[in-house]
């Protein structure tokens, strides 16, 4: 964050430091200085609605603006490009604005938006319940991912053997899923929220020991903690790439199955990486290739 000080309302008066029986009426100029603090955490283009006038005071117009050239990104001098930052991680909060919420999030590492989008409906007579092998298929859009907790304690009332997931569950730190998010948040410098003794996310009241994975701490996405050349130059994330991975290439390959039955995941994955698909996919992926040389090699 860098400060500009503005000058306005700009006048003029006689001086008081002259002994002249008649002073220059302009030998003064008086006016007000406002801050103003600009975020430089990118190149940022700046402009002023505040226009000069003739007798040189200032107003402000929506009309017209001042062209004051680009400030170039910076740090403080205070620190350097090793210091480390924790902070809200944005790539996350951008994933929060397009999930309807955290949990639909969490559940899309494991299920397809329609096999989500199916949950209210899970019951006999309803949604069947989806199977390990049918998760994330987006052709199985039929069943539902799982039975909302209120949904399942009712039924199972008159059905105790009711084959249905129940939605609460899948919170258990040792579920594949949670430990998935535990596991890549780590990758991604994200930082622990729980450890083995305090009490697990599920309101059982029982005490959490580790994930799926063998982590004694369960770490969150939400907060990360990176360099200052992380932030400045842009670092990777393991999250971001695996829901890349199943949000944008398996709906993307099964696009281009239905005109050509010999296209491969592999040729599919290259053109997703390469932002070659951004025009129809919901997700822009950029020229992803640039950050690897390895990309000749996926699969």
């Amino acid at each position: 964050m860098k400060q500009y000080q503005v000058n306005f309302d700009i006048n003029f008066k006689p001086s008081t430091l002259t002994a002249s029986i008649s002073p220059n009426p302009n030998g003064t100029i008086e006016f007000k200085v406002a801050n103003a603090y600009v975020v430089l955490d990118a190149d940022t283009e700046l402009s002023s609605s505040l226009i000069k006038r003739p007798n040189s005071t200032l107003s402000t117009t929506d009309t017209k603006k001042i062209n004051l050239g680009t400030q170039r990104r910076m740090i403080p001098s205070s620190l350097s490009m090793n210091d480390e930052i924790t902070s809200l991680s944005p790539a996350y909060l951008t994933l929060l604005k397009g999930a309807t919420s955290e949990f639909t999030l969490i559940l899309s590492l494991m299920c397809s938006s329609s096999q989500i989008a199916n949950i209210p409906n899970a019951g006999p007579g309803g949604a069947p319940q989806c199977s390990p092998l049918q998760w994330l298929d987006p052709q199985e859009n039929a069943c539902a991912c799982c039975m909302l907790s209120d949904t399942y304690d009712l039924v199972a009332l008159s059905d105790p053997n009711l084959q249905y997931t129940k939605c609460n569950n899948l919170l258990e730190e040792t579920t594949p899923v949670m430990s998935t998010l535990s596991l890549l948040a780590s990758y991604d410098g994200g930082v622990p929220i729980k450890s083995s003794g305090d009490p697990k996310f599920d309101g059982s009241g029982e005490q959490f020991k580790m994930t799926l994975y063998g982590q004694d701490k369960f770490y969150t996405p939400l907060i990360q903690t990176h360099s200052i050349n992380d932030l400045m130059f842009g670092y990777p994330s393991a999250l971001i790439g695996s829901l890349l991975a199943w949000w944008s290439i398996t709906p993307a390959y099964l696009g281009m199955m239905a005109s050509d039955s010999k296209v491969t995941k592999v040729a599919v994955a290259k053109m997703v990486l390469g932002g070659q698909l951004d025009g129809v996919l919901p997700i822009k992926v950029g020229n992803m290739a640039r950050y690897t040389n390895n990309v000749g090699s996926v699969s």
